[in-house]
């Protein structure tokens, strides 16, 4: 069950999870290693928008609450923010599905709810590209 921060704590929250989403991000590169570095460096530009950006500054949950955000994420978000062509949501759902096959590898995340993640994309994709035809 979601927990809210309250204005209070949102600052507390921020600075706790900026800091582990660091340590997220440096597994994640790791894992990524043998990638281009120009991929790398697009995996990881994504990661930090969708981790820093939109999970704990926009929506105020940890890394672990995040992979059942992603259908706000890409259906809403992005759009907002501009990031809205069929190829930018593409490789930014490639990003988030990388990004939790390894937390769920490191068991950071439950296999099951990666496995939700990955069919919601597929299902979910045409339609996020046309709400973005849309939003334009």
């Amino acid at each position: 069950m979601r927990e809210y921060v309250t204005p209070e704590d949102y600052d507390s929250f921020c600075k706790i999870h900026l800091q582990r989403n660091q340590k997220f991000l440096q597994i994640f590169t790791k894992d990524i290693e043998n990638r281009s570095p120009k991929l790398q460096e697009q995996h990881i530009n994504n990661l930090a928008t969708f981790l820093n950006d939109y999970l704990v500054q926009r929506i105020s949950v940890p890394m672990e609450e995040g992979i059942r955000q992603v259908n706000d994420y890409f259906g809403y978000f992005l759009q907002r923010k501009g990031m809205c062509s069929g190829e930018e949501l593409r490789l930014e759902a490639a990003t988030v599905k990388k990004f939790y096959k390894s937390m769920t590898l490191y068991g950071f995340v439950e296999a099951e709810e990666y496995k939700h993640l990955c069919n919601m994309i597929i299902d979910c994709m045409e339609e996020w590209i046309q709400e973005c035809i849309y939003a334009d």
